[in-house]
């Protein structure tokens, strides 16, 4: 019994250490390649909250040489995003990468497949699983003559905090159906404490055009992922989890 017990501490702390690993095993041992000198990403994924057996594309940038080669094919977990080109209008078009099945893995790894067949690994990311022990205190309403406090506990860095206000214009203040006036305000702060808090001042939530009349609060985890060192300096791969969203209303 004591062999099996130490057989199964031994194990669990093999998969502990390969976690922590799992980030950066495809590029401790990795050569620099100069065909990808000049090869940039910045790719955003993240949770679909819509849909939680499924991740989505938030944004996705990969240039060679400043700009998108329709020659090279980008892959996620060995599927290939597809460039789609889309006439703005009589003038100019623009493109993007897209994919037919965006199904959730527990680990997402991007390739690309340059024009001379050559197939390389660009970056990696295994994003945690379960954010439950986070603890985020958001009252349910506020009152537009005192300041609003949020705070957290525990959260991992970076973590997003987005606040949108709902508002209306004061001069439709009588109107029948005031939601016809309300404009969005999006603020976005980086948290870098994992406890602390933040102040939303009251002098936010009226001016002399506009009123507050809700808040939508949000906190988002973003996970950097390891990147292949011969790529362009500032490539990053980030995984983006909205780990709370609470709507707030005047009282």
């Amino acid at each position: 019994m004591k062999y099996i017990q130490i057989l199964l501490l031994l194990l669990l702390f093999q998969q502990c250490t390969e976690t922590i690993a799992d980030k950066d095993k495809y590029f401790l041992d990795s050569a620099k390649d100069e065909r990808l000198a000049n090869i940039y990403v910045n790719i955003f994924i993240g949770d679909n909250n819509s849909d939680p057996e499924k991740f989505k594309v938030i944004h996705l940038e990969v240039f060679d040489h400043g700009k998108k080669n329709n020659k090279n094919t980008i892959l996620i977990n060995n599927q290939a995003f597809n460039l789609a080109t889309v006439k703005s209008n009589y003038y100019t078009t623009y493109s993007y990468y897209q994919l037919s099945e965006n199904k959730k893995e527990r680990d997402y790894l991007i390739e690309i497949i340059l024009a001379d067949s050559s197939r390389h690994q660009l970056a990696y990311i295994k994003p945690r699983q379960d954010y439950t022990d986070i603890d985020y205190a958001v009252p349910k309403k506020f009152t537009a003559a005192e300041n609003l406090s949020l705070t957290w506990e525990g959260i991992y860095v970076p973590t997003v905090l987005n606040i949108k206000k709902e508002i209306y214009d004061k001069k439709y203040a009588h109107a029948l159906h005031r939601n016809a006036y309300q404009k969005d305000y999006i603020y976005n702060h980086e948290l870098t404490t994992k406890n602390g808090s933040y102040i939303v001042d009251k002098s936010a939530f009226e001016d002399s055009l506009t009123v507050t009349v809700g808040l939508s609060i949000s906190f988002r985890v973003r996970e950097n992922g390891a990147i292949n060192p011969s790529l362009q300096s500032g490539s990053q791969f980030i995984y983006e989890n909205e780990v709370l969203y609470q709507s707030i209303l005047d009282e």
